[in-house]
């Protein structure tokens, strides 16, 4: 179980600008209120578990089950911007079940997982995609100290508000445990995305770093990180020559442990981002402080 609020200066996705070249022409367009970021409040809480109903010492399968729903308070300074936009107008919902199988078998570098997930989306109230997903892990331990995990993933969204996707994605992951200290992680990954709408059809470069302290800190467990996501988009409606995104996002996690009230503890994640865009509409900052709890279990 999970619930957070989070204050945020970009309820909306919206641009950091106030005006943007569009369309190839050497002329400033002045954005709509709605289309600039709007300040508020994300309240967010969501169920996620499984049920492992059959395991021994080599497999083990499951059925995992989520659902989240976030929703939006804005501001006065947003009401104010855009009068007759509400919160709930950006309100997010999602709905999922799921089959994990797990093995490790004897004389294998390390275990695998296979999944096959379906599920639902909502937005502002209205089913936004509906998806089905397959995906496989394969890890390869090295030592008690290092791990390298391959993750892929091969889905299927079926628009209602959003246009049909076929998306691709491989990651490889490096988590190396340092003495004492920690452990750091490395992840470097590719999206392909594949649609009819230039929205949808980009290709997707990601490369991160964190690190998880080893030892609570007064009892605090601390972990933070950088990332950086580049976007191609093929085309765009706003210029003929497409659009290049890149993102650079960092983040500090605070987990309570030694605050614990029926199986939960609060969290504090102070999380900025910011997007840099070859379109100025598409240039995004966005900073929250997010505050809630989780289950501990």
């Amino acid at each position: 179980f999970s619930f957070n609020v989070t204050p945020t200066n970009n309820v909306n996705n919206g641009s950091a600008r106030e005006t943007s070249q569009l369309f190839g022409l050497p002329l400033e367009f002045q954005l709509s209120a709605t289309a600039q970021a709007l300040s508020g409040y994300e309240i967010s809480g969501g169920v996620a578990g499984r049920y492992r109903f059959t395991q021994d010492a080599r497999h083990a399968q499951d059925i995992t089950y989520l659902l989240n729903h976030r929703t939006y308070l804005l501001s006065e300074e947003a009401k104010a911007a855009a009068p007759g936009v509400k919160g709930s107008d950006f309100a997010f919902s999602q709905l999922a079940l799921g089959y994990n199988y797990h093995r490790t078998p004897e004389n294998w570098p390390g275990p695998f997982s296979l999944s096959l997930t379906g599920g639902n989306t909502w937005y502002a109230g209205n089913t936004y995609f509906s998806f089905l997903r397959v995906g496989g892990q394969q890890s390869f331990r090295f030592s008690d100290k290092t791990v390298l995990t391959l993750f892929g993933t091969a889905e299927r969204q079926f628009g209602e508000q959003a246009p049909d996707v076929d998306r691709l994605n491989v990651t490889l992951r490096l988590n190396q445990q340092i003495g004492q200290l920690g452990v750091l992680g490395l992840t470097v990954g590719n999206t392909t995305s594949i649609s009819a709408s230039d929205t949808g059809d980009f290709s997707e470069q990601r490369v991160g770093a964190d690190f998880r302290i080893g030892k609570p800190i007064a009892g605090i467990d601390v972990s933070f990180g950088l990332d950086w996501r580049g976007r191609d988009f093929v085309r765009s409606r706003f210029d003929p020559a497409g659009r290049r995104d890149n993102e650079v996002t960092g983040r500090v996690n605070l987990v309570f442990r030694q605050i614990d009230r029926f199986g939960f503890n609060p969290t504090v994640t102070v999380q900025s981002s910011r997007t840099d865009s070859t379109i100025g509409l598409f240039d995004r900052e966005k900073t929250g402080v997010q505050i809630g709890i989780r289950s501990s279990f």
